[in-house]
């Protein structure tokens, strides 16, 4: 049956930062609309929230930076100043400030913000720096010196100390959730048409 129109439920660029395998979902983000998604296995938007802008609930104009699942079901929004965490229903569950003398402003968040858990608290790994990756910064004393935005923030407290990502005993190379090399970067995928 021939038809004249269609309808097209999502057109916009989709980020996807983190799965949960717990919950069998992706966490993304609309360019376009500026929502938070979350996707089937199957690439079905089942949850689509927008929490930008002015006014209660919102987190302001910047776009997240970071975007990641969390313990217990939570969904963690880290923006330049400021990291959030909500529950399934997008209810917030905790709200700190971070310190940032580096702002990053961006279309799409550029990562996951990674989390360990170190008896029994929760701690994110925070600061824009976090983007550019630690394998691509100095290594020298004098580098490790200038480092000033890697941060290391209690879930439940707020509490944030500055860790240096390179020292043997740094949470970045003790956590399975920092992906030298990766975390920052966008891949492509091109398809080739064949001639049979």
């Amino acid at each position: 049956m021939k038809v004249d129109s269609f309808q097209v439920n999502n057109f916009t660029r989709v980020s996807i930062r983190d799965y949960s395998h717990e919950e069998n979902i992706y966490l993304g983000y609309s360019e376009v609309e500026d929502d938070l998604l979350e996707i089937s296995e199957n690439g079905e938007i089942i949850k689509r929230v927008n929490k930008k802008g002015d006014g209660p609930g919102k987190y302001g104009n910047w776009n997240p930076v970071g975007l990641a699942f969390g313990p217990n079901q939570e969904r963690i929004v880290e923006l330049p100043f400021q990291v959030i965490s909500y529950d399934p229903n997008y209810e917030i569950t905790h709200s700190h400030r971070v310190l940032s003398p580096l702002p990053i402003r961006t279309n799409t968040p550029l990562g996951k913000t990674p989390y360990f858990v170190s008896n029994d608290t929760t701690h994110l790994l925070v600061g824009p720096s976090n983007y550019l990756t630690a394998s691509h910064l100095i290594r020298n004393q004098e580098g490790k010196d200038t480092l000033k935005n890697f941060y290391q923030l209690n879930l439940f407290t707020g509490e944030t100390k500055m860790v240096v990502p390179y020292e043997a005993t740094s949470v970045y190379e003790q956590t399975e959730n920092v992906y030298n090399g990766v975390m920052g970067k966008t891949f492509s995928l091109t398809m080739t048409p064949m001639n049979w």
